[in-house]
């Protein structure tokens, strides 16, 4: 007796993949499509849940190479037989999705945003946050969202990564010489850096959260003090808060290239920038000098910061660091 649209059929035993040449692993699902003649007696078959969530490892492997989604399957009216609904809708969309996670996946979120946001808005409710004063509270999410950036930017830390380390780089080198803003915005990062680590520590969010805490607390007088050395800025920097001190909106363009001229012709010669004096001249290498050269893209190694800090990650995350020496690569 032909099936109609919507019945429910599971596979006969003995019935094999085409692909694999592999038993059907007792399928089940819905007839979501029948044949269109009596001639031709094949039916599409939606799997459902309990099947999509036991495919085969080779069928599935198969599957994501050819860019085929795996969720229904043609069958011969002779290979099915009756069956009863096993899953529920928001059983079988859940694992849809599921699949579509390992043929679709989602870029690589290697600087940690998800996380951050998930972390920031709860932070925002919490109790460390209402012991933040109102201009803290509006710095909050740049401090926190910037800190981030950075450390991963110049140490390829993601948010689990975070050590000592990373604390004091970033807001006593890196803070300090390249975030461009008034003297309250740096006392900002102290309190609300503090109360951040707090929240995470009680929230169990991070492992290492109570040192990070303690640590800025160390050192937040040591971020203002940099952060007011024109000495400690880069040449951007120097360049943006001079723009400030002058009045210019940095917003307007015709000031900003007028401030420019004049900066470059009668400042920028006055000025140091210890980044740069620090810097020994490089001499350019050769291809086959690049001692990096057999190791792959998507390789995981590991290497170690001055600070005593291992990292281990993918070598795409950590080159940058390598390459300019922050790190060095272990054996």
């Amino acid at each position: 007796m032909p099936f109609k649209l919507n019945d429910y059929v599971r596979v006969k035993p003995g019935v094999l993949l085409v692909e694999t040449g592999e038993p059907v692993p007792g399928w089940e699902g819905e007839i979501t499509e029948v044949p269109a003649s009596l001639g031709d007696q094949v039916y599409l078959v939606e799997l459902d849940a309990l099947s999509l969530n036991q495919l085969p490892e080779k069928y599935l492997a198969d599957c994501i190479e050819e860019g085929d989604l795996a969720i229904a399957y043609y069958f011969a009216e002779e290979d099915l037989e009756a069956s009863i609904r096993r899953d529920s809708h928001e059983q079988r969309v859940a694992a849809h999705a599921r699949l579509e996670d390992l043929f679709f996946p989602p870029a690589e979120d290697e600087f940690g945003l998800t996380q951050i946001t998930q972390w920031q808005r709860e932070f925002e409710q919490s109790p460390q946050y209402t012991t933040l004063g109102l201009d803290a509270q509006e710095s909050a999410q740049s401090i926190i969202v910037s800190f981030a950036e950075y450390a991963f930017n110049y140490r390829s830390d993601q948010p689990s990564d975070w050590t000592l380390g990373t604390l004091r780089e970033v807001c006593l080198e890196l803070f300090p010489r390249k975030f461009s803003a008034e003297i309250e915005f740096f006392e900002h990062i102290g309190l609300v850096l503090n109360q951040f680590f707090g929240f995470l520590d009680e929230k169990k969010y991070l492992k290492n959260a109570g040192h990070l805490q303690e640590e800025m607390r160390k050192i937040a007088p040591q971020i203002i003090s940099r952060a007011k050395n024109p000495q400690n800025w880069g040449m951007a920097k120097s360049f943006a808060m001079g723009a400030i001190a002058a009045g210019v909106d940095l917003s307007d363009t015709n000031a900003m290239n007028g401030f420019m001229d004049n900066f470059n012709a009668n400042l920028l010669p006055n000025l140091e920038f210890p980044e740069l004096a620090s810097k020994k001249p490089q001499r350019l290498r050769s291809v086959h000098e690049n001692p990096f050269k057999n190791i792959a893209r998507n390789q995981v190694v590991k290497v170690e910061y001055p600070d005593g800090s291992i990292r281990e990650g993918k070598f795409k995350r950590l080159e940058e660091a390598l390459r300019t020496g922050k790190c060095v690569l272990l054996a």
